[in-house]
């Protein structure tokens, strides 16, 4: 349970949480709910594993022929995989072949409540006043809590913009915050520089474009490690490409691949590899302005090469930020001394030059 409510407490730090589910006695509490046992109420965690991390589980009640879906969380940065509908609905799953009837999704506001439920109830205090006025005064302003309460819970506005936008507010003025984007924007400033680091990452990628055609077969074999990416590496390769997790996760969900260069973990040079229309597209090619090497770009372009089928070796553009231009334009004159960039192609027509692209490396 140390990694759910790990998990949760990340969930729910741009967010504002009332639950107090990871407060001492409340982890001390749900844990021990776990190994208890031969009573009426069960109580079932279940993950869902990227690798060895966790990255969704579901927490909930078993009551008779009833189930209780009572929290759950899940990595905001594989949003776009909807890890938490997907721990739901095997919870769900698993809870019905166990003979359960109804399953209870809980109060409050949620899209996937309002597209998988059937039916709702209201839920209210059950209270006794004893005929007195004072008694009688409470229990008035006892219910009337809990009416507002129950309207409040299923007005989606007021939901989401206490638990997203007054969470997110509290997380933006958070020491928290203003120590992770210090660290983040130092690790920037270490692999990009000063000046890169504080432009925006579009304003950074203008493209250099090369052309590559007739590309050989036989290649040599790469003198550095080289692998493909997984989505465990979202984070370091969004800190080597100056941009944000989200954007390249969404690029592994748009079943783009990604090639990295680099010893033990560490990332000197990346690319990523896609189907254009004209030819393969090796788009994104970004290095580590500290540790890349020319052989790290040369075997990375090898390896690349060599996991292409046959027929897209006859055509392949390679893009590049500005940034990263130079050294992938230095390793492929020397390695390719036919390469040439779109801009060279360009300047040298309007010299009344005629410049090859092709590129046949013997």
């Amino acid at each position: 349970m140390a990694e759910a409510f790990a998990l949760h407490d990340l969930r729910w730090r741009k967010k504002m949480d009332t639950s107090g589910f990871t407060s001492g006695e409340s982890r001390e509490f749900f844990t021990a709910l776990l190994d208890s046992g031969g009573c009426r109420r069960q109580a079932l965690a279940l993950g869902l594993y990227l690798g060895e991390r966790l990255v969704a589980f579901q927490y909930g009640f078993l009551f008779g022929k009833r189930a209780l879906l009572y929290k759950s969380a899940h990595d905001d940065l594989l949003d776009i995989y909807a890890p938490g509908k997907m721990i739901k609905r095997e919870f769900i799953r698993r809870c019905l072949g166990m003979g359960v009837e109804t399953v209870d999704l809980g109060v409050g506001y949620e899209e996937y409540k309002e597209e998988w439920t059937d039916e709702s109830d209201s839920i209210w205090h059950l209270s006794f006043p004893q005929g007195n006025f004072p008694s009688c005064l409470y229990f008035f302003f006892h219910s009337l809590k809990g009416r507002l309460r129950d309207r409040i819970k299923r007005n989606r506005k007021i939901v989401l913009f206490k638990r997203n936008t007054l969470g997110l507010l509290r997380y933006r003025l958070s020491i928290e915050q203003a120590k992770e984007a210090f660290r983040r924007k130092r690790e920037l400033i270490r692999r990009h520089g000063i000046f890169q680091s504080l432009l925006s990452p579009a304003l950074c990628r203008k493209p250099v474009e090369f052309i590559c055609r007739d590309m050989p077969r036989s290649l040599p074999m790469a003198v550095c490690g080289i692998r493909k990416a997984a989505l465990e590496d979202a984070e370091e390769i969004a800190l080597v490409m100056n941009c944000l997790p989200v954007d390249v996760v969404k690029r592994f969900y748009r079943q783009q691949r990604c090639f990295l260069a680099g010893e033990d973990r560490a990332i000197s040079c990346l690319a990523w590899v896609s189907a254009g229309k004209n030819g393969t597209l090796i788009s994104d090619f970004c290095t580590d302005k500290q540790f890349c090497r020319e052989e790290d770009i040369v075997s990375l372009l090898h390896s690349i090469m060599a996991d292409l089928p046959e027929k897209d070796l006859t055509g392949i553009r390679i893009l590049v930020s500005q940034q990263s231009a130079a050294p992938i334009r230095a390793a492929l004159q020397k390695e390719f001394p036919l390469a040439i960039s779109e801009e060279e192609k360009t300047a040298g027509r309007r010299k009344g030059r005629v410049g090859s692209a092709g590129l046949n490396h013997t």
